[in-house]
């Protein structure tokens, strides 16, 4: 929600923190399960905003490969959609 999309117009390519807190809490129980938008809402308040404009590292796709290898450990192979990483 906080990264540019080329489907959106106008000015609002990437919304703010905190519209697209707002969106999840609006869209809460119908788009989103309440109970993991309450959730992930409030972790978002207390999150840094390079964290909320999801311009940290961990969201780039070695930051997750990076992740997932260190929560399984180095010598583990893990394979994901037919691709070993």
């Amino acid at each position: 929600m906080t990264q540019p999309r080329a489907y959106r117009k106008g000015e609002e390519k990437a919304m703010t923190p905190e519209r697209a807190i707002e969106e999840i809490e609006a869209c809460a129980g119908t788009q989103f399960d309440p109970r993991l938008a309450e959730l992930f809402v409030s972790y978002l308040r207390t999150a840094s905003p390079t964290y909320q404009q999801a311009d940290d590292p961990s969201f780039s796709l070695d930051g997750q490969r990076r992740a997932i290898m260190a929560e399984i450990g180095d010598g583990a192979v893990v394979t994901a959609v037919g691709v070993a990483i």
